[in-house]
């Protein structure tokens, strides 16, 4: 239904539009099958989660981990089943610890949250993915200075203008779980394949 969705679409475009490149409409396809998977995928988690009472929290974990993701990249699962499971246990998982975690020595905890991430972007970021490459240098570095600058914001939105500490915790809880999606193991793991560095696939580290 999603390919079939995104296969009109881009033939709507290509009739329309001149010079399009059977690349550019392959793309075209792609994005409209993963924003279509995206919003289905996040209805049925919302529905799911209502009952329970928590699926503001759950929208506000998509929110907040999406402000870094969006630059930094990270791995993802190739299928729609598995990329939703890996969604919502990553989203829950940081509503149910950022509800029950509250002690004296949270600001450590983001402390060490804040320099695992830069550490995380220095060597990694963006992480990028076989279909959504980086291909020049150019874009590298300004997806990692985005990277450093959504995450900072991220965290610092969470730890000075929220005063929820369940809110709190998952503003700044989620950049760490995002992070950890950028690590090699997570690729392996979800076996998605890297991007292109500068033109040619190679893993990044």
């Amino acid at each position: 239904m999603l390919e079939e969705l995104g296969e009109k679409i881009s033939d709507g475009v290509e009739n329309n539009l001149e010079g399009i490149t059977p690349t550019q409409k392959e793309i075209i396809k792609y994005t409209v099958m993963q924003l279509l998977g995206e919003i289905i995928k996040l209805a049925i988690m919302v529905a799911i989660l209502w009952p329970f009472g928590i699926a503001h929290l759950f929208l506000i974990a998509v929110f907040s981990m999406g402000i870094y993701r969006i630059p930094s990249g990270g791995a993802h699962s190739k299928s729609h089943i598995a990329c939703f499971i890996t969604s919502l246990v990553l989203f829950l998982s940081n509503v149910i610890l950022s509800s029950i975690i509250n002690n004296p020595y949270l600001d450590y905890i983001y402390i060490g949250i804040l320099v695992f991430n830069i550490v995380v972007i220095h060597f990694l970021a963006p992480a990028d993915t076989e279909m959504k490459p980086v291909v020049s240098k150019k874009q590298r570095l300004t997806l990692k200075i985005l990277s450093y600058v959504c995450m900072i914001l991220t965290i610092a939105i969470g730890r000075f203008i929220i005063k929820d500490i369940a809110i709190r915790n998952i503003f700044i809880f989620g950049t760490f779980i995002q992070s950890i999606t950028m690590l090699p193991p997570m690729y392996r793991m979800l076996k998605t394949k890297y991007g292109y560095r500068d033109g040619i696939l190679v893993p990044q580290i």
